[in-house]
């Protein structure tokens, strides 16, 4: 299988409190959304996070957990080379690998 990419969908806001990001449903702005995707995954599903400095290592780490409804976020996750499991909220620079499936 391949790697299925996570999209947030939102619009910058700017108010007394200065710029913020927010969703564009928490806005009330849908105009130009056609589609939304929920991002769903599974134990035995793999989280890759792409580093956000040039030649930086990516972080790759096991779902062993499901907190949302139907697979969504957050996830429970056990990352490579770490002794500990921590909640993991994904952002745009995650990635999904579904588990590998084997015939029957």
């Amino acid at each position: 299988m391949g790697v299925v990419r996570l999209e947030m969908i939102g619009s910058s806001c700017s108010s007394d409190h200065g710029k913020g990001y927010i969703t564009g449903i928490e806005a009330g702005n849908l105009e130009g959304i056609e589609e939304v995707t929920t991002v769903q995954a599974a134990v035995g599903d793999w989280i890759i996070v792409r580093s956000r400095h040039v030649d930086g290592a990516e972080r790759r780490g096991e779902i062993v957990g499901v907190r949302g409804d139907g697979g969504a976020p957050p996830w429970d996750v056990r990352w490579t080379g770490e002794e500990h499991e921590a909640l993991f909220f994904p952002g745009t620079d995650a990635s999904i690998e579904p588990r590998p499936t084997h015939p029957a």
